[in-house]
């Protein structure tokens, strides 16, 4: 990458601010906690005590953590494979497979892809492949 387009990003970035780890997270916590009403409206009922809501919290937030573990921010251009359309595909497929079997695993994806289509609002978008 050249220097002036990494200046082009940087002075982008600062324009509009990106996700950082807090957004991932809060934004992954409201979907595990409401978790048992975005369900509900498509029919599926699931376990809807505080109890189990803060299970889905923790999940679908330890989801949207992942991410960054897997591809660790060394550089600006640090997105590679599980950042990028290709695995979200993958994701949003075993999601649909896993929404009835699995509600703990169902819910650590949405927040997983939570993260991605969080970097999908960034000027630096997600990869392709």
């Amino acid at each position: 990458m050249t220097r002036e387009k990494q200046e082009s990003i940087s002075k982008s970035n600062r324009m509009f601010k990106m996700p950082r780890r807090n957004t991932h997270l809060l934004v992954a916590s409201v979907i595990g906690f409401c978790l048992p009403e975005l369900l509900s409206s498509l029919g599926i009922i699931i376990e809807n005590s505080i109890f189990f809501r803060v299970l889905y919290l923790l999940f679908s937030s330890f989801g949207a953590y992942i991410p960054d573990r897997l591809e660790p921010k060394r550089s600006y251009d640090h997105r590679g494979f599980f950042h990028s359309f290709s695995f979200l595909t993958i994701l949003s497929l075993s999601s649909a497979i896993l929404i009835n079997k699995n509600i703990f695993l169902f819910s650590m994806i949405l927040g997983y892809i939570s993260h991605l289509l969080l970097d999908l609002t960034t000027p630096k978008k997600l990869p392709l492949i």
